[in-house]
């Protein structure tokens, strides 16, 4: 039976693409996040991405 030392934190990376914000600009914050992530000892699970409005804009 595993201790609770013995599990390993385990998360999943999400990624909302916003409009205002530059393309490597998010890119090299992504990958900043990740690698604070792994310097942690966790696992990554999987990362998501999907574009998105903050705030979300009204439909007329």
């Amino acid at each position: 039976m595993s201790s609770l030392s013995d599990i390993t934190p385990t998360t999943i990376l999400v990624d909302v693409q916003l409009q205002r914000r530059d393309a490597k600009e998010r890119d090299a914050s992504f990958q900043e996040l990740r690698q604070l992530i792994e310097t942690l000892g966790w696992k990554i699970a999987g990362v998501w991405s999907k574009p998105g409005d903050f705030p979300p804009q009204q439909k007329s």
